[in-house]
């Protein structure tokens, strides 16, 4: 079982991954665990990590255009066929490759 307490993500009770800044939600695709930071206490809009199931850093997402002075993530989720999504307070979402962070596809869906 897995449960976050701020800035901390718990496998079965025992402490895997700290990161430093509360973690939002996280996902777990392929092996890789891909954590989302609340942005009010970030300041970075690459606010999207992946993790190895040891706990080890893999990547940070990579920069999109900004269209704004602030471009953070607000959610991640899977597409109907298992993609991994995330979604800006610009109102664009985007297809991110779970294995390296990298950018596939972006659109404005506001």
């Amino acid at each position: 079982m897995i449960n976050i307490k701020g800035n901390k993500l718990f496998h079965n009770n025992e402490l895997l991954i700290t990161v430093q800044s509360s973690i939002k939600d996280f996902l777990i695709l392929n092996n890789v665990i891909v954590l989302i930071l609340n942005y009010d206490d970030f300041d970075s809009d690459r606010n999207i990590f992946g993790y190895n199931l040891n706990g080890e850093f893999k990547w940070q997402i990579s920069e999109i255009s900004k269209l704004h002075k602030r471009n953070y993530y607000t959610s991640i989720y899977l597409s109907e066929k298992q993609d991994l999504l995330a979604y800006n307070k610009n109102g664009v979402e985007i297809t991110i490759n779970e294995k390296n962070g990298c950018i596939i596809m972006s659109e404005l869906i506001r």
